[in-house]
């Protein structure tokens, strides 16, 4: 059916071959637009001036082409942090309209998102955040990481005065209004208004929030050992480190590619995580079709070209 409120999808990517076609096929036909931003915090430490070192940029060519007129694709280069990127795709959506940040290791439901377009179009008119849940997979497709609500941090409400606690929602779903940018606040970024409030929290917008039934399928640490070596190194550097990683001394180099070198280790999986797993009752079409639908993540062959050397 035709929308009348314009709904985009927005990608940051960077060395994203495992999952971007899958996550891009399960937004593209129910989005009016999907923006990609190709670029890297100077924090990264693989990238070729910015981008892409594996087939990230030739999955983008082919769906570019497989669907005309649907990817808005921008090469930014390094940048000095992620809320540079994150501002760069909020640039490509107009005002008023819908914008679904969604990492590229992340998989959508489409009959989802339309039923929440549907939703939007005629019971939304006033909302400017859409909370979402988000299913952490583990070791496979078929379990998921629990994430507990975390009673110590401060409570919002949505718009049925339902309660919320930060750090637990995933902010994904938002209204593009006048003044608006991304911000860091502790360890996550935030979109604010003009004068610095968080639509996803702050008391000014309790109203205008809604819960939704809608799932997000986070798949990322279902990858080669030396991408999710390079994806935590980066998280280290960023945030524990906080230098760029071409300054960075080797020895933090080291310990930051190594910090989950035990992730592959039984002790790992049957004591510190096994526990705590729960099932995943069923999976969108995009990760019931992937090729690791039914692989274990220590069956996941090594792949070199994100080896990193200190």
């Amino acid at each position: 059916m035709g929308f009348k409120v314009p709904f985009y999808a927005c990608y940051n990517v960077l060395n994203e071959e495992d999952y971007i076609e899958a996550s891009i096929r399960s937004v593209v036909d129910v989005v009016d637009k999907v923006v990609v931003i190709c670029g890297a915090t100077k924090f990264a430490p693989l990238h070729k001036d910015g981008l892409s070192v594996d087939k990230t940029d030739q999955i983008l060519d082919r769906l570019d082409k497989t669907f005309p007129g649907k990817l808005e694709i921008e090469e930014v280069g390094v940048v000095p942090h992620r809320m540079a990127l994150q501002n760069a795709f909020i640039d490509h959506v107009p005002d008023g309209a819908w914008a679904m940040f969604t990492g590229a290791d992340e998989i959508w439901d489409p009959v989802q998102l339309e039923l929440l377009r549907e939703l939007l179009e005629y019971d939304g008119e006033d909302l400017v955040e859409v909370y979402v849940n988000q299913i952490e997979l583990r070791l496979d497709f078929r379990h998921r990481l629990p994430i507990p609500f975390n009673l110590n941090e401060r409570r919002f409400w949505d718009r049925r005065e339902r309660p919320c606690h930060n750090g637990f929602i995933q902010e994904r779903i938002f209204r593009r209004i006048p003044g608006q940018d991304v911000r860091y606040r502790q360890y996550h970024t935030n979109v604010v208004d003009r004068q610095g409030r968080a639509l996803y929290a702050d008391g000014a917008y309790q109203g205008r929030r809604m819960f939704s039934f809608v799932d997000f399928y986070h798949a990322g640490k279902i990858c080669s050992r030396e991408k999710l070596a390079l994806k935590q190194a980066h998280i280290y550097v960023q945030n524990v480190v906080r230098k760029p990683w071409s300054i960075t001394p080797p020895a933090e180099k080291a310990k930051a590619l190594d910090l989950h070198g035990g992730y592959w280790a039984k002790s790992h999986y049957e004591e510190k995580e096994g526990s705590k797993l729960l099932p995943v009752k069923r999976l969108p079409p995009g990760l019931a079709a992937h090729k690791w639908a039914n692989v274990h993540v220590k069956d996941i062959p090594s792949n070199p070209v994100y080896a990193v050397k200190v």
